[in-house]
């Protein structure tokens, strides 16, 4: 009668653990875990962004310095102070064809990465629409939101990780074809 119980209790602790392996599976995500820089890269690559940000050194703004100082007699291109913006790189948008006598250059994005306080946000602007390209959170906190597409206003969020009531919540828009980032935090 006991071996009878045991072995029901341990059918019962295997169907469990599949089942919540099974479940699991689909419960985890991939979006909010923190991505190496090599993962960021690939997720460039697939976008078509990444071999301007990856391969070539970005250029820093005039307006903003790479340690986010404004230069003498510009604003800073971030309407929060607690932003920082690192780097403008120009990313062509299409592949250039060959060009003849009096075409157009290609046309270029306008990508550049902001400092957070619960990570770092690359958006990039294109024909005056905003698109969060990549979001990678610091330690303590996970991507909870990102807008996916160009639009007049991406918006994405973090979240912190132990209670998950410490939020920061960012929206980029385009200023003069450039990615500008307002970030407001939800304690």
């Amino acid at each position: 009668m006991t071996v009878g119980w045991f072995g029901a209790a341990a059918l019962a602790v295997l169907i469990g653990l599949g089942a919540v392996r099974v479940i699991g599976d689909g419960l985890t995500s991939e979006a909010g875990r923190p991505r190496s820089e090599a993962e960021v890269a690939q997720t460039l690559a697939a976008r078509g962004v990444p071999s301007a940000l990856s391969s070539v050194p970005p250029t820093v703004s005039p307006e903003v310095s790479s340690a986010g100082e404004t230069a003498p007699g510009t604003e800073p291109p971030a309407a929060d102070p607690s932003v920082t913006a690192s780097a403008t790189t120009r990313v062509p948008v299409a592949p250039p064809t060959s060009a003849g006598p009096g075409s157009a250059p290609a046309p270029t994005a306008t990508a550049r990465s902001f400092r957070t306080r619960g990570g770092t946000v690359v958006a990039r602007c294109e024909a005056g629409r905003a698109e969060i390209v990549a979001m990678s959170p610091l330690t303590g906190f996970a991507v909870h939101e990102r807008d996916e597409g160009p639009q007049v206003q991406a918006e994405g969020e973090f979240r912190g990780t132990a209670d998950g009531h410490d939020r920061v919540r960012v929206r980029v828009s385009c200023s003069a074809g450039r990615p500008v980032l307002t970030e407001r935090d939800d304690d």
